[in-house]
């Protein structure tokens, strides 16, 4: 580290820590920065995401919590958050976070899958809804170009919500011929594939 005091580089260093799995040692640098510039959004918004992977679920709500306070009109937080809410099974704030990085910033893709995504999928039936998961998987393929496997993958799973399984089975094959759907990625998207082939929506495992 060239910089050993600069928070930024700190910060930054942690983020592409994060990308790498190596947590423990992005957490450290992210301290290191927060400690040194406390006043800075995003690296609260980064240690969140840290403390997301290692399922410290609380640590990573606060501090998503005061990313927000720095910075409340930052969809991207919004976007994480409601990562984090789904990973704790609070779906109705993680609804409510996802439509608000939407409000923001309309034109996100992964806004748009995220809420697409928990209205297809969702365990709890009131917030599924098929039509609307639809609308907002197309607009971020449409975006994207039908190229990023996580939002095609999402698209299937919509239109499966929606009984149009001719369409799921399509768009989950071409989800699994893209390039990004990596050998981790393929059993869970196979084992969706052969629901919509027998004409069974997807859903994610309920709160236990």
């Amino acid at each position: 580290m060239l910089r050993p005091n600069d928070p930024a580089a700190l910060a930054q260093r942690g983020f592409a820590l994060i990308k790498k799995g190596h947590i423990e040692a992005a957490l450290a640098d992210l301290d290191k920065a927060i400690s040194l510039n406390p006043a800075e959004a995003w690296f609260y918004a980064w240690r969140g995401s840290a403390n997301s992977w290692t399922n410290d679920i609380e640590k990573a709500l606060a501090d998503f919590k005061r990313a927000l306070e720095l910075n409340p009109k930052e969809a991207g937080f919004y976007a994480l958050r409601g990562s984090v809410y789904g990973k704790k099974h609070d779906y109705i704030k993680a609804a409510a976070d996802f439509g608000q990085a939407i409000l923001l910033n309309p034109g996100s893709p992964e806004a748009c899958n995220n809420l697409a995504w928990l209205r297809a999928t969702c365990p709890e039936a009131s917030l599924r809804d098929g039509k609307e998961a639809v609308e907002l998987a197309t607009r971020a393929c449409d975006q994207t170009g039908y190229k990023i496997q996580s939002l095609v993958d999402t698209l299937a799973a919509a239109y499966a919500e929606t009984d149009d399984f001719e369409n799921a089975v399509k768009y989950e094959k071409l989800s699994l011929g893209l390039i990004s759907a990596t050998p981790q990625n393929r059993p869970a998207m196979e084992e969706r594939l052969a629901l919509y082939e027998h004409r069974k929506p997807f859903r994610q495992k309920p709160n236990p």
